[in-house]
């Protein structure tokens, strides 16, 4: 799933971010049911590390309240 979400992004369209963003929304809940949310939170700063110069991505994954945006 983290790899869909990948290619998802790297389409760098408002859609695209969109579409990435309700899937991490999902993960998010997959893990709270399945594993733990400290490892999604784990997996998802593993793979945010090659996107944080996508604002308008953090600005969404901040909205959904699953990224907390560093200042």
């Amino acid at each position: 799933m983290w790899k869909a979400v990948q290619h998802t992004v790297e389409r760098g369209s408002g859609l695209a971010y969109d579409e990435a963003c309700c899937a991490l929304v999902d993960l998010s809940e997959a893990y709270s049911l399945h594993a733990s949310r400290k490892q999604f939170k784990k997996e998802l700063s593993k793979f945010m590390a090659g996107h944080t110069r996508r604002k308008a991505l953090i600005q969404r994954l901040v909205k959904a309240g699953i990224w907390v945006e560093s200042v």
